[in-house]
């Protein structure tokens, strides 16, 4: 019988350091994995809601519509004398926001100089 020589191989998490290396490798892999998780409930739960709420305004509008057309039909309302559209020009020089076109239009309309322009 000849003795028999034992090869040592390196073992996998041999020492503490490598078996801490591990737990705390495979708690980031959980917690990625939870956070990817409840991300996307939270999102389909968001996305839901917004669904809801879009039904909920549309049965809303169209109750107002139909509620108008049902006194129209009986009579407590009549149609509204048709208007011409406003005339929609684009902004003039150094007026950058709508409240800006909205006070040079009312301006004009009252005979008034422009906010803003020499006189």
């Amino acid at each position: 019988m000849t003795p028999q020589t034992q090869i040592e191989r390196p073992r996998l998490l041999g020492s503490i350091r490598a078996r801490l290396a591990g737990i705390v490798a495979l708690f980031a892999a959980a917690l990625i994995a939870i956070v990817a998780v409840l991300t996307w409930m939270e999102a389909s739960a968001i996305y839901a809601a917004r669904q809801d709420e879009l039904k909920t305004v549309i049965q809303v509008a169209y109750k107002v519509i139909e509620r108008q057309y049902d006194d129209y039909k009986s009579g407590k309302i009549t149609e509204a004398p048709k208007t011409p559209a406003p005339e929609i020009k684009p902004a003039a020089k150094g007026q950058t926001t709508l409240s800006d076109v909205a006070a040079a239009s009312k301006a004009k309309r009252e005979g008034k100089p422009e906010p803003g322009s020499a006189i």
